[in-house]
């Protein structure tokens, strides 16, 4: 908008006829000395009431802020600004604004849509690389020392033997294959497991109690079966009844035993037609679950009639 000269709302007497319309000399002396000429005209030592209003701010203010946007503008030592929409495509939002942080010196970048968000800085990534780094190396590796024959173990979990977590057992680990094996502790295995020396004095209970007279006739079937864990193991020809005795040799390689129990929590109970087996390794420190099918020698002895 141009700038406008003020006109004084004055009729022409000889064009009305109205005596009313007739200005004084003193009236137009006034109007002449309040006027500015608003596009070619100059003036000089002007008194402005600073406490008048405009736009709800103080004359006062509005200078003041005016004063402020020349010293900014001249602080930019004249170079282009920022724009906020170089670029921008449709699901864009512009920017309005960059600057730094009082209390962090952290640079914050703003936009109407999300607001003022703070700017990574190559210092903060080196820290947080760092924090990384450190973070990393209290970590177990399931990798080291991986080879050919070795898988990557990507979980590990505590394994316990009852449901409310009061009968702890060992560690259990999962590999990429989808292997699940449990280590564990000699405690547990003290607590759910025979012994060696266990499984022989059972031999020898039982081989004095078959020593003894019964009534009734009793026979031995051995035989060699496949056996994993959590396997059925049949005997050849069925018993009389249930009261049957399983004796399974070990099966000892280089740096494991291999033994085979009886499962009593599987749902088929031990009977006279065979057992489900469990059957867990030991390295001497290492017990766990025997991932293998393997021939082992059996002898059942059980009534004939």
């Amino acid at each position: 908008m141009s700038p406008q000269n003020t006109t004084p709302n004055w009729h022409s007497y000889i064009d009305t006829g109205n005596s009313a319309d007739i200005v004084k000399s003193t009236t137009v002396a006034q109007a002449i000395g309040n006027k500015i000429d608003a596009i070619n005209g100059q003036a000089t030592e002007l008194a402005l009431d600073t406490s008048s209003t405009l736009d709800g701010m103080t004359v006062e203010e509005v200078l003041a802020r005016l004063r402020t946007l020349h010293d900014t503008l001249a602080s930019l030592n004249d170079s282009a600004p920022l724009s906020g929409t170089a670029g921008l495509v449709s699901e864009d939002h512009p920017g309005i604004g960059l600057h730094t942080r009082g209390s962090d010196n952290a640079v914050l970048y703003g936009d109407a849509t999300n607001g003022w968000r703070p700017l990574a800085l190559t210092s903060d990534l080196q820290s947080e690389s760092q924090r990384a780094q450190q973070a990393e190396g209290n970590l177990v590796s399931g990798t080291k020392g991986l080879d050919a024959y070795s898988r990557q173990i990507v979980s590990i979990k505590s394994q316990y033997a009852d449901s409310n977590n009061q009968k702890p057992i060992g560690i259990g680990y999962l590999d990429t294959s989808g292997f699940y094996q449990t280590v564990i502790t000699k405690d547990g295995a003290d607590q759910r497991y025979a012994s060696r020396e266990d499984l022989q004095q059972e031999i020898q209970r039982a081989q004095q109690a078959e020593s003894q007279s019964v009534s009734g006739s009793y026979t031995i079937q051995r035989f060699s079966a496949s056996i994993s864990d959590g396997g059925w193991v049949g005997l050849p020809w069925s018993f009389a009844d249930d009261d049957v005795t399983f004796i399974v040799q070990p099966f000892v390689s280089k740096t494991y035993i291999n033994i085979v129990s009886i499962d009593y929590d599987a749902p088929t109970p031990r009977n006279r037609n065979g057992f489900t087996a469990k059957v867990f390794s030991s390295n001497g420190s290492i017990v766990g679950w025997s991932p293998f099918s393997l021939i082992y020698d059996v002898i059942a002895i059980g009534k004939t009639s």
